[in-house]
């Protein structure tokens, strides 16, 4: 086919699709191109047979030329290369041509600004089917702002890690993958250890974190790891070398992560923090301590503004700290002080820099009350006043607690009269004033006379309701200026100033008619009366002391006249006093000595004579003489004497009457001895009596105790207990002097005892005595009622045993049957018979004497 020769039909369509195709090619070529260009930085690409190069505008445009600037050649796209790295490029792209795998390379650009830009290039080598290297291809991405910012990272590094040594901070670099941990120097001798001490793992730490402070910090951490805070701070203790403990300030930041976003490596520091905690431990516990404070706490500045309160200040002066704050704290003043007061608190302060008293203020809701108030004064370091503190506390509840214990310590809690201590200072005041003026003035000393019968018998409630009355009823007879005090018990005194011994005995007078007047008192109708006794100033002493002990002297001698009496002192009286000193002296001395010893009465039995117990009575031997027991047993009683002495007499009773049953005399009879009633409320009596008895070997049926009735029970409940036990013991009781004591019908009701001894005092008018006669015969039938023996004592006549048989009575007692007798007479009698003037009925002569002897053995 020649050139002229006309295409076929067939042939131009395949030209055609050639054409077709090749544009395709071309538009499909350029449009790679401009994705190329536009996902990347630069490209290039370099035909290797030919050497023909393609460099893209974006190439061109990095190095800063135009894309008609530089022509498409290798040696254009070489001569863009630094110098310093020109070498290191060209290998690696010589290196592909027998390397298929592709290859990156950062390295600097040349800039026409002469500045250098740093790129990324990943390039390939394209072979042929046969293996020869055809096309060899680039791209390239600008890196310049990358390279920047690490190389600023690495100056900032360089900059932290100078700061860090400067200031004495750790540095810790964690990778998690590994969980290997370098710990700086700096670090580990915050701590106190050598560089290669602590193994460089995350085990290592976290064994160097205190127990307690360990899972607050994991959880910590955790959280940060986790992205669920925004950095990581925690402060917790660390171990150091010596084996105590630190506190550090641990912070870091996760500085590389994976592509999923799971932190790989982690950077932070310690630092030391331990004097910081310190003082933050102590600015808490000072801060709980003004939170909890009881007292009020105001701080105030230089201009003495108040700028902070605690709650206790409003607790206690009902002001919020809204309220005071800016204000000066003269807005809390009651005004009850004065302005040299404050001149003085202030003058102090600049002085001393504190001052502390008391201070009346007034709270929100208007009341005024006491407080403790302690200022201070802070100074700066050049001495100028900064602030001043106040710490205040109620003293309120106080003050109270005060007034009341200065009310108990110098006032009877039950009748609210002065007491002994605050009626002392009374009188001595009064003293004092009477000097001056040259007056006189009186002192009354008020016995109730028998008020333990009462608060026995009706109960300490009535007893005291009756000191109550007896208070009120004393108060109403003296005048305002007078003292009436409680001097203890039963007793009260009355300091009468300015007044003559005749105004002194109207006052008492009028006390004691007052006091007798009856009281209606606890559903029960009361009568008791007073003793007073009257010492005056100047004639019966010049002191308080003086005073007292002859007022008390003179109401002894008020009692002793009778009761419901009035006594003044007088010189007399203490001469009484002193023998009565010098007797109970004398006792002590006997009980030391042996200087006592018994006499005994025959008890007997009026149908046969028979001796059926004799009374032991004590007797006190003295160079004088013999003194029977009326004279010294009240002195006994009153110094405390009379336990021991009833000790003696029971002992040596016991002992006698042993000895006659040895001697084989009185085999069936009884050895009576007298015991205070006081007695019985005593604990350790009942151990007492039979500790005699198991000395002296008597059988407790031989022993009988006689219980004087003249002398009150302290204890109606404790006596009536001790009196089972002697009975349960084999010992008889009896009550002695029946009918004249205290409460004898009550008595009679507590306690269950053997016999009843009519008192001499109603046998001795017997048998004309009407009144005599009839309590005699009422006590003989109470006794029968209540199966209980009834003995008559001081029978004298045989008028008076007819007639006291004739009524029931059994036993008798008395001078007719003889009088009291040493122990060796007593035998003596015994054997003779022991009737002087007297046998029963069917043994007496016309005459009434003996017609034979009686056997009383």
């Amino acid at each position: 086919m020649t050139a002229n020769t006309p295409l076929t039909k067939r042939e131009e369509l395949d030209i055609q699709a050639c054409y077709r195709m090749i544009e395709s090619l071309q538009e499909r070529e350029s449009r790679h191109r401009r994705l190329l260009e536009i996902s990347i930085d630069g490209f290039w690409e370099r035909d290797i047979a030919s050497g023909s190069t393609y460099l893209s505008p974006r190439w061109k445009w990095l190095a800063g030329y135009g894309d008609t600037e530089l022509p498409n050649t290798f040696e254009a796209f070489v001569s863009l290369i630094d110098d310093e790295d020109r070498e290191r490029v060209l290998s690696a792209i010589d290196t592909q041509q027998t390397d298929p795998d592709p290859y990156v390379i950062e390295f600097r650009m040349r800039h026409r600004d002469r500045r250098c830009v740093w790129v990324k290039m990943r390039g390939k080598t394209i072979f042929g089917p046969d293996g020869t290297p055809q096309l060899a291809y680039g791209s390239a991405v600008d890196i310049s702002r990358e390279r920047q910012m690490e190389s600023a990272l690495t100056e900032s590094e360089c900059r932290l890690k100078l700061a860090l040594e400067g200031s004495g901070q750790g540095v810790w670099d964690w990778n998690l993958q590994t969980g290997e941990i370098y710990f700086s120097p700096e670090w580990k001798a915050l701590l106190g250890y050598r560089p290669d001490q602590i193994e460089n793992s995350a085990t290592a730490w976290d064994q160097l974190i205190h127990p307690e402070d360990r899972p607050r910090a994991q959880a910590r951490l955790d959280r940060y790891l986790r992205r669920k805070a925004a950095g990581y701070a925690a402060d917790f203790r660390v171990r150091c070398q010596d084996g105590s403990y630190r506190w550090v300030h641990a912070r870091g930041t996760i500085v590389q992560s994976d592509s999923a976003g799971a932190p790989l490596r982690m950077i932070g520091t310690h630092a030391d923090v331990h004097e910081r905690k310190q003082v933050e431990e102590r600015l808490r516990l000072s801060a709980a301590v003004l939170e909890h404070a009881k007292e009020a706490i105001v701080t105030t500045d230089a201009e003495n503004r108040i700028i902070a309160v605690n709650p206790a200040f409003t607790a206690i002066t009902g002001y919020s700290a809204e309220e005071v704050i800016g204000k000066n704290p003269r807005y809390l003043s009651s005004g009850r002080h004065s302005r040299s007061f404050y001149r003085r608190m202030w003058h102090s302060l600049q002085r001393v820099g504190a001052w502390e008293g008391e201070v009346w203020n007034r709270r929100k809701n208007g009341d005024v009350y006491p407080q403790w108030l302690s200022i201070s004064l802070i100074r700066d370091n050049n001495g100028n006043i900064t602030h001043h503190i106040g710490v205040a506390s109620d003293n309120t509840e106080r003050k109270a607690v005060q007034e009341r214990l200065e009310h108990l310590a110098h006032f009877d809690t039950l009748t609210q009269l002065p007491n002994r201590l605050l009626v002392r200072d009374r009188l001595q005041q009064a003293l004092r004033a009477a000097r001056r003026q040259n007056t006189t003035l009186a002192l009354l000393f008020v016995d109730l006379d028998r008020f333990k019968i009462i608060n026995d018998s009706l109960g300490h409630h009535v007893g005291d309701t009756l000191l109550q009355s007896v208070a009120e009823r004393i108060l109403a007879c003296v005048r305002d200026m007078d003292t009436v005090g409680r001097h203890g018990g039963d007793e009260f005194t009355v300091v009468l100033p300015e007044v003559d011994r005749s105004a002194a005995a109207l006052i008492a007078q009028r006390i004691v008619e007052s006091v007798s007047t009856p009281y209606f008192l606890c559903n029960h109708e009361l009568a008791i009366s007073s003793s007073i006794g009257v010492a005056a100033y100047p004639a019966d002493g010049e002191d308080v002391d003086t005073l007292l002990q002859n007022a008390d002297t003179a109401m002894y001698h008020a009692k002793q006249a009778g009761r419901a009496n009035v006594r003044f002192f007088e010189s007399e009286m203490n001469a009484s006093a002193n023998r009565q000193l010098e007797m109970a002296a004398g006792l002590r001395k006997a009980l030391q000595a042996n200087q006592f010893e018994l006499h005994f009465q025959p008890q007997v039995e009026i149908a046969t004579g028979r001796v059926v117990a004799v009374e032991a009575l004590i007797r006190w031997r003295t160079p004088q003489g013999l003194v029977k027991p009326a004279s010294f047993l009240p002195v006994a009683m009153q110094n405390g004497l009379l336990p021991a002495i009833d000790d003696w007499v029971l002992n040596a009773a016991c002992l006698q009457m042993k000895a006659w049953q040895t001697a084989g005399a009185l085999l069936r009879s009884k050895v009576a001895v007298n015991v205070s009633a006081a007695r019985l409320s005593d604990k350790s009596f009942v151990r007492r009596v039979a500790e005699i008895l198991e000395t002296t070997g008597l059988d407790p049926r031989w022993l009988e105790l006689e219980i004087t009735e003249r002398t009150t029970v302290e204890s109606t409940e404790a006596a009536a207990g001790t009196i089972v036990l002697l009975r349960d013991m084999g010992v008889s009781v009896s009550i002695d002097d029946f009918g004249t004591g205290y409460s004898w019908m009550s008595y009679l009701k507590s306690f269950r005892v053997d016999k009843l001894k009519i008192d001499p005092s109603f046998v001795a008018g017997l048998p004309d005595d009407a009144d005599s006669a009839a309590i005699a015969e009422a006590i003989i039938n109470l006794g029968g009622n209540m199966g209980q023996i009834v003995i008559a004592k001081g029978v004298e006549s045989l008028a008076q045993l007819e007639y006291l048989s004739s009524r029931g009575l059994k036993v008798a007692q008395g001078h007719l049957f003889g009088p009291p007798a040493p122990a060796d007479l007593c035998l003596l009698k015994l054997e003779q018979g022991w009737t002087d003037a007297w046998q029963p009925a069917d043994a007496r002569g016309s005459d009434g004497f003996p017609a034979r002897e009686h056997p009383l053995s």
